[in-house]
């Protein structure tokens, strides 16, 4: 059922979710799981919308689901689309598991793998790093070892009412593998994953790259069809299960009880949702122009206005007449390892590019670090109306990544037909983060973990900011939010039934 969004009478709710992103529509299918009456709330034309990519020239571009460690059988990934019921409504592929991730360094021409499996995964650095075995096993180590410490990424885990990352083993990844090898080249390849969430080697904690790429040693799936289809996928399940979705619609402001609690939202239209429990599962810094700023100290108001934005980036789309043989089961990145662990600085030549073909179909992308910064002088203009000097800028761009492909992979750049470019500014226009950050808020060493609860009684977070960007952060993050509410231990015994 769709809420109307209508002016009309107060609208009762156990429970309103703003924001209809993963992680707000899994808080949405767990809390109907456990009977409540729930709501959500998304400024887009649907739920999920990021999932859903968009179609240009007759073919499908995937846009927030690229692939996902987690999804082999009875892996935590598994255990929640089970959970929530989308397992029945999507098909999933098994990477290729030898070199799922392919670098194709061009300070050397040298290729070197990412298998799954985790001999695998160490036989495959080893043969491009043969004499770092010690520094290769004690990554891997570190970082399963830590995967396997955390709430539900672990079936046996205890639950418990302490932050999900917490402050402890908190040291910067670029720190961590800088003790582990002198080689440049391998230090690079180990941080590189970076690009899945958007934050510098030297500013993302150890504990949280481990969450993101840890499961990618046991397992990587896409889902047939991409992220389109898992999209559907919830909006099925949504549907099943009752919950009433209110799209297009943006909050205006949160209602507050004389006590101190949280009360309901308030709709542009005009349209008031009540509930004593109201989840926030988008970007935190909304928080301030929503709540009067009593119902925060000092110190938290200033900490959520001081949140920063994970890199933003140029990406590329194109299409192919047929799927490409070098993006079959695989990803590729073309690095400069040679540049070390600078990951997100330097010339188009030089900075690394993500190329996938998500889904199995003929929609090819590109995705590059790129700072805001560069695109200032046009910030105040809007897709469609910006003028011709941008306009030349970004056709520049496109043509300078479309040579780094050719140089290095020309069998994409022969098949790749129709090619066009979103820039910093597009992706500020379409996600709505000021300075056009793919993964929405950073998280930083500097930074302490945000919470699940607020000072406002009834008011808790949920989503990437929470947690970690990518479906498996946003999943985590909405079961951990869930388990604050529920009690860990409950909604852990319902889900460690799902195998």
């Amino acid at each position: 059922m769709s809420g109307s969004g209508l002016r009309g009478e107060p609208l009762n709710y156990d429970a309103v979710i703003v924001g209809g992103g993963i992680s707000g529509a899994t808080c949405a299918l767990v809390l109907s799981h456990f009977g409540w009456r729930v709501a959500v709330v998304e400024r887009e034309a649907h739920i999920t919308p990021l999932l859903r990519g968009f179609s240009r020239h007759g073919v499908h571009h995937d846009t927030g689901f690229h692939y996902a460690g987690g999804l082999g059988k009875g892996e935590v990934l598994d255990r929640f689309l089970g959970f929530l019921g989308l397992s029945r409504k999507i098909e999933l592929y098994p990477f290729k598991r030898q070199g799922f991730d392919r670098i194709i360094d061009r300070s050397t021409s040298d290729v070197i793998d990412f298998s799954y499996a985790e001999q695998d995964w160490r036989d495959s650095l080893l043969a491009a790093f043969p004499h770092e075995a010690t520094a290769i096993d004690r990554f891997q180590q570190t970082v399963l070892s830590i995967c396997d410490s955390m709430p539900y990424l672990n079936t046996k885990k205890t639950f418990g009412e302490e932050g999900l990352f917490a402050h402890s083993q908190d040291v910067s990844l670029q720190s961590f593998v800088a003790e582990l090898t002198q080689d440049h080249r391998l230090r690079a390849a180990l941080c590189l994953h970076c690009l899945l969430h958007g934050t510098p080697p030297d500013q993302i904690p150890l504990r949280l790259h481990a969450a993101v790429v840890g499961p990618y040693c046991r397992s990587v799936h896409g889902v047939r069809g991409g992220g389109s289809q898992l999209s559907q996928a919830f909006d099925d399940c949504l549907q099943q299960a009752g919950v009433d979705s209110f799209c297009s619609s943006t909050v205006t402001a949160m209602s507050v009880g004389r006590e101190g609690e949280i009360a309901g939202v308030l709709l542009a239209s005009g349209q008031k949702l009540v509930a004593k429990q109201v989840i926030h599962a988008a970007d935190p810094r909304l928080l301030l122009d929503w709540l009067d700023e009593r119902c925060f100290r000092p110190v938290y108001r200033r900490r959520l206005a001081a949140l920063q934005e994970t890199q933003s980036a140029l990406v590329l789309f194109g299409r192919s007449a047929q799927p490409v043989d070098a993006l079959a089961g695989r990803n590729l990145y073309l690095a400069d390892l040679q540049q070390g662990t600078q990951l997100f600085s330097g010339t188009i030549a030089q900075r690394p590019l993500y190329l996938s073909s998500a889904g199995q179909g003929c929609g090819i992308i590109g995705i590059m670090p790129e700072d805001y910064s560069r695109f200032e002088p046009w910030q105040n203009t809007r897709r469609g109306q910006r003028p011709d000097d941008y306009r030349h800028v970004k056709q520049q761009y496109c043509e300078q990544i479309m040579e780094r492909i050719d140089q290095t992979v020309p069998e994409i750049s022969q098949a790749l037909q129709s090619p066009f470019l979103a820039t910093p500014l597009t992706l500020r226009d379409y996600l709505h983060y000021p300075q056009g950050a793919v993964y929405g808020v950073s998280h930083q060493l500097a930074h302490y973990p945000l919470q699940v609860a607020t000072r406002v009684r009834g008011l808790y977070l949920s989503g990437q900011a929470l947690a970690a960007p990518g479906l498996m952060g946003a999943m985590v993050g909405a079961f951990y939010t869930c388990g604050t509410l529920l009690g860990h231990q409950r909604v852990a015994e319902e889900l460690n039934q799902c195998h």
